[in-house]
């Protein structure tokens, strides 16, 4: 962890859990919105998702997806908008582009003119 995050591990409060479905019932727990980034049916695109500022964010296996438990439990599910026919994208980019669409707004929010 530590030479991968090359540091910043130690800036940001984390916690490790045995499975998702034990970390979104903490997140939940905690007050946190939890979202489930897949492309299933009925998953709305990014660009149209709120995220507040207690969100939390299940991504799933390339191959399997998520869990229905986790699926059960999560307040919606979200998808990458993409053309074409293959509608995939490896998962640490899917993290890094929906970690950037969440810190983008929150950028706009606070500073309109960056």
């Amino acid at each position: 962890m530590g030479r991968t995050s090359r540091g910043s591990h130690s800036l940001v409060p984390w916690r490790w859990f045995s499975t998702a479905f034990d970390a979104g019932c903490w997140a939940l727990g905690a007050g946190f919105r939890l979202y489930v980034v897949e492309n299933s049916p009925g998953a709305v695109p990014l660009q149209v998702v709120e995220f507040p500022t207690m969100t939390a964010v299940v991504f799933g296996n390339e191959a399997e997806g998520v869990s229905r438990e986790v699926l059960s439990i999560a307040s919606s599910v979200v998808r990458i908008p993409q053309t074409g026919e293959r509608h995939c994208v490896n998962v640490a980019s899917a993290a890094a582009m929906v970690g950037w669409e969440i810190q983008r707004r929150r950028i706009s929010v606070c500073n309109p003119d960056s």
